[in-house]
């Protein structure tokens, strides 16, 4: 499962790369997902920072619906209790943020993964309507989300 961990922890940083609003970068070291910050950084704070970006994105800011699809009591989305930190000099701290090998923590990542990947899907579908059909934005999004059902939810678009 290592390796699978490490790439979607490189897709997760990488997805919200692109979204401008979410900076993370996050590696796996061993068996833990790792991240280096600022020593005066309140990890706790950014994680759930990150975590009320990506319910915002993906789910209209609902937290009771991302939490039917997220543990939300996990990595991304909350620090784990007593983080290892080792302090590196010159400002900068590595903390261990979860471990990469806990099955909540790899479900949380491939969901994340899952509606990046759909998110990108539909943009590209809308892109494609208003191109061969002639449509404006809008009446694409308004098409997808009366066709397009993904799981038991409908799409967020």
């Amino acid at each position: 499962m290592g390796n699978s961990t490490k790439e979607l922890v490189n897709a997760f940083n990488l997805n919200n790369y692109f979204s401008d609003k979410i900076n993370a970068n996050f590696t796996v070291e061993g068996k833990k997902i790792v991240g280096l910050f600022a020593s005066g950084t309140n990890i706790g704070e950014y994680l759930q920072g990150i975590g009320e970006k990506i319910i915002k994105r993906h789910y209209l800011s609902r937290t009771e619906v991302a939490g039917k699809y997220y543990n939300l009591d996990c990595f991304p989305f909350v620090l784990g209790a007593n983080p290892d930190k080792e302090y590196l000099g010159n400002g900068i701290v590595k903390v261990k943020l979860a471990g990469s090998t806990n099955n909540e923590v790899i479900r949380n990542l491939k969901v994340h993964f899952a509606n990046e990947f759909e998110k990108a899907v539909i943009s590209k579908v809308v892109a494609r309507l208003k191109e061969t059909v002639k449509i404006t934005e809008e009446e694409a999004y308004e098409w997808i989300r009366g066709t397009v059902q993904t799981g038991d939810r409908k799409s967020v678009v």
